[in-house]
């Protein structure tokens, strides 16, 4: 995606892609740390875009402002952690599901990479 609106709903959309897959939703989200190429540009517009997926009560939340990302073009990385317990009657993870998604401007690029790990 080429704007920064759609490279950040690009990777909420993603994380709820694989939180979906776990059996979950943006609300097991506990903890997320956002970094992001000219923060002070885009800040209110990603705020907004956030309040859309996560809610109350929200997760903890560290906004990181940095000079760039891995990706060419990329404006925000969002990095998750949720939570989940297994549930007697359902199929469902018992831990932390770890999720990293970099929004991403590129020929080739499908707009994210994601890094799962479960502990």
């Amino acid at each position: 995606p080429e704007g920064v609106e759609e490279q950040v709903r690009s990777a909420f959309e993603k994380i709820g892609s694989v939180l979906a897959e776990a059996g979950l939703s943006h609300d097991a989200i506990v903890e997320m740390t956002t970094y992001h190429v000219g923060i002070h540009e885009h800040f209110d517009l990603f705020n907004e875009v956030r309040c859309e997926y996560v809610s109350d009560p929200f997760p903890a939340w560290t906004a990181v402002e940095v000079a760039a990302l891995r990706r060419t073009g990329a404006v925000v990385e969002i990095r998750v952690v949720a939570t989940c317990v297994k549930q007697p009657l359902k199929n469902q993870c018992q831990g932390q599901l770890r999720l990293r998604f970099v929004a991403a401007v590129g020929v080739g690029c499908r707009g994210g990479k994601s890094d799962e790990e479960e502990s």
